[in-house]
């Protein structure tokens, strides 16, 4: 027996698929049981399993182009389209940013629709400042405190180098003078003094980094399903999130960074050829973002699916209870 729903492979006899929580389908010439009394499901639940995307569908949906050309195989793209199109220039970076969260929610939801409507522009622009602003609590911000705490620069790394010189000159003359004063660090000491320093310096804003573009990744797929500002501030939950999905995330971040260099290198080469650049600035800017909307739709399903998942076995879990 097989989920009506999602195709999932059923146990003889169960009332429900353990993959979507859909109710079985009916079994032909089965008696109706008569002792059992039926446990409803909660509406938010029924409405949950209505707007969730079924796997087959996706699977279809996915055949329908790929990172490239998905926009093309979609209804309203010039209406749609011409906004990615302002990725080439910098201040509309906010808008387009809103565009590809609006198109990566749709994708990582199963909307029909994937493109985003024109008719969103204000919800966009909202979208885009608040993730503008979240970027400087998740980035700007620790890490200017980073560089304060473990500060070093070669100026004043030169200046103790300096203070450390002068302290031997007026050990050795005080020393020539039959005063006894306790003598400098030594050259070794001083040296390993700076390279903790250094050290220090480098590897507190990569180890912040490493553990803090993960959960950034996660929150922003959050706010892409949910439009919820919220899903920022969820850290633990964010945290786990991003381990429990770390495979897709780093994938996401890699192929990103893939993209965005492939489309400098590309730009590049038209430029050596001597082809116009900014003719084709605006079409690669273009593709590049909503390249990494498809991407970001992907992990933003996967992490939309399992928590899909996590609440359909609860319920579950509660209709057993109260059934028994």
């Amino acid at each position: 027996m097989f989920c009506a729903r999602c195709g999932a492979a059923m146990a003889e006899g169960a009332r429900f698929c353990r993959r979507c929580g859909a109710p079985a389908p009916p079994r032909p010439n089965a008696p109706l049981p008569v002792a059992v009394r039926p446990v409803p499901m909660p509406a938010a639940l029924v409405a949950r399993v209505a707007a969730a995307p079924a796997p087959v569908l996706a699977r279809e949906r996915r055949t329908s182009g790929n990172a490239l050309t998905w926009p093309f195989r979609q209804d309203q793209r010039p209406a749609s389209l011409w906004i990615a199109g302002l990725a080439a220039f910098l201040p509309a970076w906010v808008i387009c940013f809103g565009w590809w969260l609006d198109a990566a929610g749709r994708r990582g939801r199963g909307d029909a629709r994937l493109l985003p409507e024109n008719r969103d522009l204000l919800h966009m622009l909202r979208d885009g400042l608040i993730v503008a602003f979240m970027s400087g609590i998740y980035f700007f911000i620790p890490l200017l405190i980073i560089s304060l705490v473990f500060h070093w620069g070669w100026d004043e790394a030169l200046w103790r180098l300096a203070t450390w010189g002068a302290q031997w000159i007026q050990y050795w003359w005080v020393t020539l003078g039959g005063a006894p004063v306790a003598s400098p660090d030594n050259f070794g000491r001083f040296l390993n003094h700076e390279y903790h320093l250094w050290w220090q310096h480098q590897i507190a804003p990569i180890a912040y980094l490493v553990a803090a573009i993960p959960m950034f990744v996660t929150a922003l797929a959050r706010f892409a399903l949910t439009r919820k500002a919220g899903s920022f501030f969820h850290l633990l939950g964010n945290a786990a999130l991003s381990l429990g999905h770390l495979p897709s995330v780093v994938a996401f971040v890699f192929l990103v960074l893939l993209w965005a260099l492939a489309g400098v290198l590309a730009l590049s080469l038209f430029a050596w050829t001597g082809i116009g650049v900014p003719i084709l600035f605006v079409p690669v800017s273009a593709a590049e973002l909503w390249i990494s909307a498809r991407l970001g739709g992907n992990l933003a399903a996967r992490i939309w699916q399992s928590k899909f998942l996590a609440e359909s076995r609860r319920e579950s879990a509660r209709r057993a209870a109260a059934a028994g």
